[in-house]
């Protein structure tokens, strides 16, 4: 018999030795369970490694392992798995051992030569008890790049993340860059640096471009623009994307990035040719118009050309907008003094721009945005928020609104939503003869998102069945299109679901469909009553977890319910599972309903 068989046949026999009556032993249940006891005579009783107690009989007993037995049963893993043998299986046996394990594996961690050290640190992913957080963060102090990063995936695994900001945040500012790398992402959404040295810092290296630039949607300040422009330049796509995301967001309507982004209208990548398109709506001016009518007559794609149109559209009215306004500046702008917080300057320039407002009003308006705060903290759906998150999210709606007033987006005002008339059909309406996915790259036969049954020990929509495909996922300010001909009957802000869109279609056989869009961006090129066209562009995907999207990862919720449109409760995300299982919900299979009706 080999060594290797030799081991294997050792941890198996441990798991059957019965319970004797030695002092203090692990349990291995018949469910699956592992409880420490120390007590011998029946009913047996244990604590669970998370602290609860509990009791069983002979009966229930897989077999056990005294300490010590467990300790020789880890070194023996540790050792094969320093040899990179077996792997998988001693990290499924790890599993079972939890915090039975933590003592053997912090032995190696502080005695070992450094692979040995990997091999228990990927050990204590999996194992856990109060003992480790100490020895493992000490760890994250090593010199070795890699026993940092496997110190921070065993801390990130089992410790809460305000916990873990807390302890990390000293290390934010760390003098190597690539600690200071890991540690942003976990610190930052607790620990946010406004002055934005942090971020611009990362953005200098390679390892803090690929951590900063997919949060780079929640930092707004221009300070950050030359190094955003640097990142646009990435041969890494998905830097390149998130480089335009943050010109977007940063509202940098300089010369040169202006100029750039110009460029990408040419480019290869389908998604930066989006986002360009979207940078030009909102940011793009009347001189732009040539080079973005030139790339309307050369594109080739539909979700890109949508979104050209609606750029040359965006900025023509834009245009319209402003030389219908008076010349000057309004004289309420005298109110505005700089004794008055970030929060009431905000607030003076949105009743200035709603109220009184004149062409002089916008240059000045593009001033005060930007006196802000430079980032804003994450927003999460049904979370408890903090006096600091609060104040976040209520500068954030406010920075939110002045941009979309100064960008004259063609929805107007979207503090409340706003439905179209309730009539089935509106003078000029055109049947949907055929339909087209909202989004590039829609279909996936693998994503089950409707009709999905929201696990009970999920905090939010336990219990109840999704009736919407999510998709588009990270796909963040990705153009969303009109699936069919028909008329807008819904454009507003509703908290739960960020930015939502919804619009009527009359099919060919002459009932009514409506299609919803949800967790959208800010800017929306549609408003109530608007007769739309298959494959025109309505709005964008919203940005992580931003209060625009409703709290939310990046994503389009996407919906089709049957009947003509009216303001009642059947707008809604999830349904009771006997409600869906019923079949009278009129909620359609979202993928399949497209695939038939092409």
């Amino acid at each position: 018999m080999t060594m290797r068989n030799y081991c294997a046949l050792f941890l198996f026999l441990l798991t059957l030795i019965p319970l004797t009556e030695a002092a203090e032993q692990w349990v291995f249940l018949k469910d699956g369970r592992v409880c420490f006891t120390a007590k011998s005579s029946m009913p047996f009783t244990g604590v669970l490694p998370d602290g609860a107690e509990i009791t069983f009989a002979q009966s229930d007993i897989q077999g056990t392992r005294t300490p010590a037995q467990t300790m020789q049963a880890v070194d023996a893993m540790l050792s094969e798995m320093a040899q990179g043998k077996n792997i998988e299986e001693h990290a499924s046996r790890l599993k079972v051992l939890r915090a039975a394990a933590v003592p053997a594996l912090l032995k190696h961690l502080e005695n070992d030569p450094s692979t040995g050290q990997l091999c228990a640190l990927c050990g204590l992913q999996y194992c856990w008890s109060h003992d480790a957080f100490e020895p493992v963060l000490k760890k994250f102090r090593d010199n070795d790049a890699n026993i940092s990063y496997a110190s921070i995936c065993a801390l990130e695994q089992n410790v809460a993340a305000p916990v873990l900001a807390e302890r990390l945040k000293e290390y934010a500012d760390d003098p190597d860059s690539k600690r200071a790398a890991l540690v942003f992402r976990i610190v930052e959404p607790y620990y946010p640096d406004a002055t934005l040295k942090r971020i611009s810092r990362l953005l200098t290296t390679p390892a803090g471009r690929s951590t900063a630039a997919p949060l780079l949607s929640r930092y707004f300040g221009q300070v950050l623009t030359p190094n955003v422009l640097e990142l646009l330049a990435s041969k890494k796509i998905e830097e390149q994307r998130a480089a335009s995301v943050a010109l977007i967001v940063e509202c940098a309507r300089q010369d040169k990035p202006r100029e750039l982004m110009g460029r990408i209208l040419g480019g290869a990548d389908l998604e930066s040719r989006q986002l360009a398109a979207e940078f030009f709506a909102r940011l793009g001016m009347p001189e732009d118009l040539p080079l973005m009518n030139t790339a309307v007559l050369k594109e080739s794609d539909m979700y890109v050309l949508s979104a050209l149109k609606a750029a040359v559209f965006a900025v023509k009215l834009r245009r319209a907008g402003l030389n219908a306004l008076p010349l000057g500046r309004s004289a309420h702008w005298k109110d505005l003094n700089d004794t008055k917080s970030i929060h009431e300057k905000l607030a003076k320039c949105l009743e200035i721009l709603n109220e009184h407002p004149a062409q002089g009003d916008f240059e000045t308006a593009w001033s005060v945005s930007q006196l802000c705060d430079q980032c804003e903290l994450p927003h999460r759906y049904g979370a408890t928020e903090s006096a600091l998150e609060h104040e976040s999210s209520e500068l954030s709606f406010l920075r939110v609104s002045i941009e979309r007033l100064l960008q004259m987006a063609p929805c107007g005002a979207l503090e409340e939503v706003n439905d179209g008339a309730n009539a089935p059909d509106v003078t000029g309406q055109q049947n949907a003869a055929h339909f087209v996915p909202p989004i590039s790259g829609y279909y996936d036969a693998k994503r089950k998102s409707f009709g999905f049954l929201v696990p009970a020990a999920m905090r939010a929509f336990s219990n109840s069945v999704h009736i919407g495909d999510d998709c588009g996922w990270t796909r963040e300010l990705r153009t969303v299109v009109c699936i069919g001909n028909g008329v807008v009957r819904r454009v507003g802000f509703i908290p739960s679901w960020g930015h939502i869109v919804i619009i009527e279609h009359r099919m060919m056989d002459g009932t009514h469909v409506c299609s919803l869009y949800a967790h959208m961006s800010s800017f929306i090129y549609v408003k109530p009553d608007d007769n739309v066209e298959a494959g025109q562009k309505i709005g964008t995907i919203g940005r992580n977890q931003s209060l625009e999207n409703g709290g939310y990862g990046s994503h389009l919720h996407f919906g089709i319910h049957q009947g003509a449109f009216a303001p009642a409760h059947w707008i809604s995300g999830y349904i009771r599972p006997l409600d869906f299982a019923s079949g009278n919900h009129n909620w359609l299979d979202p993928q399949k309903f497209l695939q038939e009706n092409q």
